[in-house]
């Protein structure tokens, strides 16, 4: 009876120990396809790393390209930003020197505009002084013509006198024959006939000479007349000289009046461009301060980007790995299912 006992005993821990056997396997059955399930996802999440790793590489190896290409943009910008301050300072300095050439051109057309009036007064006196000494000169070739007229009556009287004399001349040599004739009585005569004719011989001379003096007078007189007539076109001449040269002026200060003008525009645009110049050269110190902050920033992401990448290709090779980890884990489960 004892050993019936016994036995049922033996077969009651027998079909415990089977039940949980039985129980064991089911569980480790259990746990092996829970192990299958997640190594086939951890496969799957390996697969799925690995392209988001690869293509998350490729994306940040586009964006360190694009990094690049703003950094070196960002470069330009700075170098010609630079450049371009550079370019309005040296405007700035050729603006001050073309201003103050431009004053000196002012100050010049001034004096030019001084000179031509000053010009302009004393060729006004000039032409005054030379319309007088024309008058005066008009005046003159009236007197020498009057003197001339005055000469033809005293040739005129010269002739008369010259006459008178010749006559005066026979009738004495008459009256010498007649009182040679009278002899003794006309002795007295032939005196007196004597003188008459010698005063008569003294007026031929004398009218002779008056004759030639106012034939000398009358030629130095004609001189005088061609002389003036020339001098009076000559000062024609110059009166015409001196009213160009007078036309000449005024159109000189019409054009100095242009210039000074345009100068003065020229004056106000360069005022307002330097007034502008100052705002436009700040903007490009604010645009290179820009570009360098942004040079600076390319330049740290650039550094993030690798950093990112070599992340990115830890996290790839981490796929990689778990991905090989699924497989074996696999081939592992495989055995378990096979041997069950």
């Amino acid at each position: 009876m004892s050993s019936d006992l016994s036995i049922i005993s033996r077969t009651r821990e027998i079909q415990s120990l089977s039940a949980s056997f039985q129980q064991m396997v089911r569980n480790m059955r259990e746990m092996i396809y829970r192990i299958s399930v997640t190594t086939e996802q951890l496969s799957d999440k390996g697969e799925q790393l690995k392209t988001v790793s690869k293509k998350t590489v490729e994306s940040n190896q586009e964006l360190m390209e694009a990094v690049g290409m703003v950094k070196s943009g960002a470069a330009e910008t700075a170098s010609s930003s630079d450049a371009t301050i550079t370019f309005f300072q040296r405007m700035k300095e050729d603006m001050v020197q073309v201003t103050d050439q431009m004053e000196m051109i002012q100050e010049s057309s001034q004096h030019m505009n001084t000179a031509a009036l000053e010009g302009g007064r004393q060729i006004k006196q000039l032409t005054q002084s030379i319309q007088a000494l024309e008058q005066e000169i008009a005046q003159m070739a009236g007197a020498v013509k009057k003197v001339e007229s005055y000469s033809s009556s005293v040739a005129n009287i010269v002739q008369v006198i010259r006459t008178i004399a010749e006559q005066t001349k026979y009738l004495s040599l008459n009256a010498t024959i007649e009182a040679a004739r009278a002899g003794e009585d006309g002795k007295g005569f032939a005196v007196v006939a004597k003188e008459i004719r010698r005063l008569a011989e003294q007026s031929g001379k004398a009218v002779e000479s008056i004759a030639k003096t106012t034939e000398e007078m009358v030629d130095v007189i004609i001189a005088t007349t061609k002389q003036g007539m020339l001098v009076s076109e000559r000062f024609s001449t110059y009166m015409q000289t001196a009213y160009r040269s007078k036309c000449s002026l005024e159109e000189l200060l019409r054009e100095i009046a242009v210039v000074t003008e345009k100068i003065e525009g020229m004056k106000r645009h360069m005022g307002e461009l330097a007034n502008s110049v100052p705002p436009m050269e700040q903007a490009t110190i604010s645009f290179v301060s820009t570009a360098q902050q942004t040079l600076a920033s390319a330049e740290q992401m650039l550094h993030s980007s690798h950093t990112q990448t070599t992340d990115m290709k830890a996290m790839y090779r981490i796929g990689l790995e778990l991905i090989e980890l699924g497989q074996t884990l696999r081939q592992s489960v495989k055995q378990f299912e096979t041997a069950g």
